[in-house]
């Protein structure tokens, strides 16, 4: 299932309330063994929880499982679901690596985060649907950029830029989302929701929904050229669920419409686009698990 990159599974790469017994852990940190997820700009896994009253661990893991389905192209008609992995490491909530990437974040003033981010964006197979067929295929890349937070009154404001380092014709792509989290049974059950909207340079949009002349008279589509702006704009809801100190159950929805030249486009079937699923997973303390004489090597 190949689906819209751009700010894939952005979200926030901060820490966020996993574990009662360190509330540092990161949950949503996906590396996605099918690809889909790893290809749509907004699932947003990795919202931040508030500021813990201890510090982190030294090293948190989280490892899991799951599901999830969404359509498989950017503005197909057609859904699919498939198996997702869950995993994200982070050390002492400043550096970081999973489903937001490999990165760090830095603590500039009480409530405001910025770091820098590197990510694997999927690409789009022609053969994954027949409404493809003559459009060239689009290959996976490398993603760089930049992450900011600010936290404020239960509420996160999150703005996220990145630009493809491997094939850079593939443009620039920028997330803004503003995050509520509400507690509906304390340590058990939290709502987190908010809207969002991606914006996309010239590059972006005709690499993923411009049809050239040659594509035109290869596959019968018009030729089209679209320019940069805002690509999207949706909501976001988590629901999670915590069964036990180190374990969570998060049920997602992610639910978008197309706007602008996306909106636009031959290739578009369906402007209205969503991503749905649950997972399962396991956080725990490096420390605890490793013998004493292999912990002692491990930076602290």
């Amino acid at each position: 299932m190949c689906v819209k990159p751009g700010l894939a599974m952005t979200a926030t790469p901060y820490p966020r309330n996993f574990s009662r017994r360190s509330r540092y852990s990161e949950f949503g940190a996906i590396l996605c063994v099918t690809g889909f997820m790893s290809t749509w700009p907004g699932l947003a896994w990795a919202q931040s929880a508030p500021q813990p009253a201890a510090p982190p661990p030294a090293w948190e893991v989280s490892i899991g499982a799951g599901a999830a389905g969404g359509p498989v192209f950017p503005g197909a008609s057609r859904y699919r679901t498939e198996p997702i992995f869950l995993g994200s490491l982070a050390y002492r909530g400043l550096a970081y690596l999973g489903q937001a990437g490999l990165g760090s974040s830095e603590i500039f003033a009480p409530g405001f985060h910025f770091g820098p981010v590197v990510d694997f964006s999927g690409g789009r197979n022609t053969t994954s649907d027949k409404h493809l067929t003559g459009l060239e295929n689009i290959s996976p890349t490398i993603a760089a950029g930049a992450i900011a937070l600010w936290r404020f009154e239960g509420s996160e404001l999150i703005g996220i830029v990145r630009q493809s380092v491997i094939h850079t014709n593939y443009g620039l792509v920028g997330r803004v989302q503003l995050d509520r989290r509400i507690t509906l049974m304390p340590e058990k059950l939290t709502l987190l929701f908010g809207p969002e909207a991606d914006f996309g340079n010239g590059r972006y949009q005709r690499t993923w929904f411009g049809v050239s002349p040659v594509q035109a008279a290869a596959s019968g589509l018009p030729a089209y050229k679209p320019v940069g702006g805002v690509a999207d704009a949706g909501m976001l809801v988590n629901l999670d669920y915590r069964f036990s100190e180190h374990i969570l159950v998060r049920t997602f929805g992610e639910f978008r419409l197309l706007l602008g030249s996306d909106a636009r486009s031959p290739i578009v079937q369906n402007k209205t686009q969503a991503i749905f699923g649950v997972g399962v997973a396991y956080s725990f303390d490096l420390d605890d698990v490793l013998p004493a004489s292999l912990s002692a090597r491990i930076p602290h």
